[in-house]
Order: C-alpha cells, then sequence, then structure tokens
C-alpha cells in the first residue's frame, strides 16, 4: 500500500521488501517548517511527497541564499547516512505537504542491507550533486528573471497542477535578492503572458514559454535527474 500512495520516486522505485526496511511514517509539513538547521544535528531522513523544501546556505553578514531544492524526486538529509550527523545547511519547507520520515539510524541499517536502495541513495546523492553544482553557477551567472523563470518550472515540476505557492518575499530570499526585484521579474512574466500571480500563488499559464525564459539550468538539471533516477519525470 505505501508504494502503491508513494508520489517520492524514490520510494515508489523501491519494493515492498524494500520499504520495510525502512518503515516510514507519513506526517504533514506547513509552510516554514524547519526539518533540520545549519550545524545541528540530523537524526530523520524526509521523502517529500508533496512538500517541497529548500537547503539555504547562511552568508557571514546574516542573510541567506538557496543551494538546493528537494521535492518528490528525492531525500532530504541523505548526507547524513554516510557523514557525522550534522547539517550542513537549513533545511526549511517551501511548498507546504507530505513527507514519509525515516529514523536516520533506521536507514542507515537499511543503505547497508539492501543493494537496492544503497543504489537509489547513491544515484540520488549523485544527482542532487549536480544540481547543486548548476545552480551554484546559475546563482554566479544568470540575471534575477531567468533564475525566477527557473525555480517557478522547478517548483511546478514537483507539485500537482498547474499552479506554485509561495510569496513574493520568500522567493526573494530563495533567490538571494530583494522582493522589489522579484516583483519586477514576475512582473515581465506576466506580462508576457507566461504566468498569473496573486497573494502566495503563481500560475504557469505558458509552460514552453517559461522554459525559453529560462536559463540553460533548469534543462541540464533535469536532464540529470532524469538520467540517474528515470521515474522523476514523466
Amino acid at each position: 500500500m505505501i508504494r502503491q500512495l508513494a508520489k517520492n520516486k524514490v520510494l515508489a522505485a523501491m519494493s515492498p521488501a524494500e520499504v520495510e526496511l525502512l518503515r516510514p511514517e507519513e506526517a504533514e509539513f506547513s509552510r516554514g517548517d524547519v526539518l533540520f538547521d545549519w550545524h545541528g544535528r540530523v537524526d530523520r531522513i524526509y521523502f517529500p511527497h508533496t512538500a517541497l523544501v529548500s537547503l539555504l546556505t547562511h552568508l557571514k553578514e546574516g542573510g541567506t541564499i538557496e543551494t538546493g531544492t528537494i521535492g518528490c524526486e528525492g531525500i532530504v538529509g541523505s548526507f547524513a547516512i554516510h557523514g557525522d550527523g550534522i547539517a550542513l545547511t537549513r533545511s526549511i519547507v517551501q511548498i507546504p505537504g507530505r513527507c514519509s520520515v525515516v529514523k536516520l539510524n533506521r536507514m542507515k541499517k537499511a543503505v547497508s542491507e539492501s543493494e537496492g536502495i544503497r543504489m537509489l541513495v547513491g544515484h540520488f546523492q549523485q544527482a542532487f550533486a549536480a544540481h547543486v553544482l548548476q545552480q551554484v553557477a546559475c546563482n554566479a551567472a544568470h540575471d534575477v528573471l531567468s533564475r525566477c523563470a527557473r525555480w517557478i518550472l522547478m517548483g511546478l515540476d514537483r507539485t500537482e497542477g498547474d499552479v506554485v505557492h509561495l510569496t513574493h518575499e520568500f522567493l526573494g530570499e530563495m533567490l538571494g535578492t530583494v522582493r522589489p526585484t522579484v516583483s519586477l521579474a514576475l512582473k515581465k512574466l506576466q506580462n508576457d503572458g507566461l504566468i498569473e500571480t496573486s497573494y502566495g500563488r503563481i500560475r504557469v499559464l505558458d509552460r514552453s514559454g517559461l522554459e525559453n525564459a529560462s536559463c540553460e539550468c533548469y534543462g541540464v538539471i533535469r536532464t540529470t535527474y532524469r538520467r540517474l533516477l528515470p521515474l522523476t519525470y514523466a
């Protein structure tokens, strides 16, 4: 039953016996919930179904910038499986929804016992490392408009329907810029007929046009996930 209901692509790719090794528990999360904080201890691993989680890196002057996004294609906290269990980033729920939760000790045991689980975790970690490297380059090289389009597309891929729920303020934090700059970018995308915005929500009207407005990073990241985790995208 868990496998039939799972929207998380990593869990959906596991056999019933592999899922039983994990014994995941389902939980509902709200926007702004912190799954673990920077330099905090990680004792649980999260498999998002409908939630979207942003990984934030703290800057010395007090700001934050998003360095990764994980939704139904992946695993939040996978670095702790082979590491010391100390969080490298702040992981915060960007779009509310469900996650399956697995205790870290149980996850480590399952990875050591199951070649199938070990392979899936390894493939996700490889894809996510490529994702982070591409996003670092994107943040340094591309303008806010194209990065905004990329983020909306990545959010859309991880939610149901054509609506992404987030505010201008939160999107600005994710992109490492201020709200007025984000508002101008969203207004341009709306004037071009690509999206429709209202408070706390963005509806995509023209996905193909939005992909053209995005930088190449969206396509690179998507292709990597499709290669390593074929169940990620339809």
